[in-house]
């Protein structure tokens, strides 16, 4: 009779302590330790922002770039001011090598000098996410990638990516 009221006493006891521990202890989850300058961790379906480090500094916005950058050339060619065809000689500044803005970026691997149509350059620029690719194309419709970039400025207060640092 001792050792069933001891089982029974001992059942009770691991079935309650479990739910007493819950209430006691906050499962609050820490941020994660995140190796980077800003982030934002967001639920998908609600918008909310679950944790953030530097989010309302002001950030380069990569790709973004690249994709505006692809945009113009688009438009260039919609226009007909550039052909897909057209061939564009890759200048010093869209050379990976010795050029530390390009040091463990995507590249397209363009060396100064080669030729290479506009119609590969972009897909070296959407495909490889090419940032030598980027700047021979910006070189080649505005004859420097920085006349490019006033080009996505005066777009981008067009649209919703007003306020972007292009």
């Amino acid at each position: 009779m001792k050792r069933r009221l001891f089982i029974a006493a001992s059942l009770f006891a691991m079935h309650l302590s479990p739910a007493l521990a819950a209430d006691a202890v906050s499962f609050a989850p820490q941020p994660p330790a995140i190796d980077a300058g800003a982030w934002v961790l967001m639920d998908y379906t609600t918008g909310q922002v679950l944790t953030a480090g530097n989010e309302h500094q002001q950030r380069n916005p990569a790709s973004l770039t690249k994709l505006m950058t692809g945009y113009v050339v688009d438009r260039a060619i919609d226009s007909h001011r550039i052909s897909p065809d057209d061939i564009v000689t890759v200048g010093r500044d869209a050379w990976a090598k010795d050029n530390p803005v390009f040091v463990g970026s995507s590249l397209m691997f363009l060396k100064e000098g080669d030729r290479v149509s506009v119609r590969d350059l972009s897909r070296g620029l959407i495909v490889d996410s090419g940032n030598d690719a980027c700047v021979a194309l910006a070189d080649y419709i505005a004859g420097r990638a920085a006349a490019v970039c006033g080009d996505d400025e005066q777009l981008c207060e067009k649209t919703q990516f007003a306020g972007y640092p292009f």
